[in-house]
């Protein structure tokens, strides 16, 4: 993986931009390992597919989440060259919870991530995503530079945004704030992974030159 400062000039962006996106990017990655989770930041497509590779390993069956889930870098036919039996939401109306709990692997976009506190949020109208983010044992994240905002507030507001923009409504009927892997402390005390959700998290940041370079 390149250090975030690493290749990230960035197809036309101002150097204000570029710093503020590799400091948002080195206090994502710092804020998601503190919750658990297992973080790359690509600068290329060839960087975030190794990563996936390395998070697909050993696994049979992925289910992906309607529309951006990884689609900017092929994530559906590259897990689908990997071996792995490939189904997304929508293809087969009424079949997402049972694709859902035969996946290994769950993977959807994000629609925000609130670097301060490693919170990653999902926001639909359908619900499929949360249960691509809960059934599967792993789930990867996949997430633009662009969804990164300094704190939940700066999170929330882009969720709105998008709520207003696309759905036309104040708040979407589905907002899921994800931080690290699910996680319970009332069998005997003893805090016990895989619970409530999935026992691994792992999010691949794009950086900017991964859609321009």
């Amino acid at each position: 993986m390149k250090g975030v400062d690493d290749g990230m000039d960035a197809g036309g962006a101002s150097g204000r931009e570029v710093r503020v996106e590799n400091r948002l990017l080195t206090q994502a990655v710092a804020a998601l390992t503190a919750q658990g989770c297992r973080v790359s930041v690509a600068g290329s497509v060839g960087e975030a597919l190794a990563f996936v590779a390395r998070v697909a390993a050993g696994k049979r069956r992925a289910v992906l989440s309607r529309g951006e889930a990884g689609e900017e870098i092929g994530v559906a036919g590259f897990l689908a060259g990997q071996g792995l039996s490939v189904w997304r939401c929508g293809e087969t109306p009424g079949k997402t919870v049972q694709a859902c709990l035969e996946a290994d692997l769950g993977v959807t976009g994000a629609q925000a991530v609130a670097v301060e506190t490693g919170t990653i949020f999902l926001a639909e109208e359908g619900g499929e995503a949360r249960l691509v983010s809960n059934l599967p044992p792993t789930h990867l994240v996949v997430a633009g530079a662009e969804c990164l905002a300094p704190d939940l507030a700066g999170a929330l507001a882009m969720v709105r945004r998008l709520s207003r923009d696309v759905y036309g409504r104040p708040l979407v009927r589905y907002v899921s704030a994800i931080s690290g892997p699910s996680r319970t402390g009332d069998i005997g005390m003893q805090l016990v992974p895989g619970m409530h959700g999935p026992r691994e998290v792992a999010v691949l940041l794009l950086a900017r030159t991964c859609r321009t370079g």
